[in-house]
């Protein structure tokens, strides 16, 4: 079932009553921004936190300004910070025998997504260039535009191995 941030505490169902009918419980809370703090009755949305964590600032192309992402990528990415909380917590349950409450925000987990940009920034005060599709480890790396007004081919080469491969093929 899926509840608003608190209702299961305002129903004399929260994470401290189950857990005296059963010590074993895992109970996976998601929103927002977390059952705790000050936003904790915000309502989240997906879309709205790449620019609420500072994420759209590193994303666009060279020269221009920041671009959306085109998904909500705050849903599936708190869907799977989740996923890993609850393999966590059997892990540790089946160790202690104890379960536990996870308490995944949208905004805690795409934030993450943005660390080294706010790394850099508290470092030296500079924010990210913007690179469009191009890659800082990887080349070549992008969306390349082929023969037509619409083709275009996209390239990503992890390695050396990689591009010898990619230059091989196309003899």
């Amino acid at each position: 079932q899926i509840f608003a941030t608190g209702v299961l505490e305002r129903i004399g169902l929260g994470y401290e009553v189950l857990k005296q009918i059963n010590p074993r419980l895992i109970l996976a809370s998601v929103s927002g921004y977390g059952q705790e703090g000050p936003y904790r009755e915000y309502m989240g949305y997906g879309p709205a936190m790449p620019p609420l964590t500072g994420l759209s600032a590193a994303t666009g192309f060279p020269g221009e300004g920041p671009e959306e992402f085109g998904v909500s990528l705050p849903d599936p990415t708190a869907g799977i910070t989740t996923t890993y909380a609850v393999v966590s917590a059997l892990h540790r349950r089946d160790q202690t025998g104890i379960g536990e409450h996870l308490d995944i925000g949208l905004w805690d987990a795409t934030a993450v997504l943005a660390a080294e940009a706010w790394i850099q920034y508290s470092m030296n005060g500079t924010l990210p260039d913007r690179i469009g599709n191009r890659d800082l480890q990887m080349a070549p790396h992008g969306c390349y535009r082929c023969g037509g007004d619409d083709k275009w081919i996209a390239i990503s080469c992890a390695d050396d191995q990689a591009w010898r491969s990619l230059a091989l093929s196309l003899i």
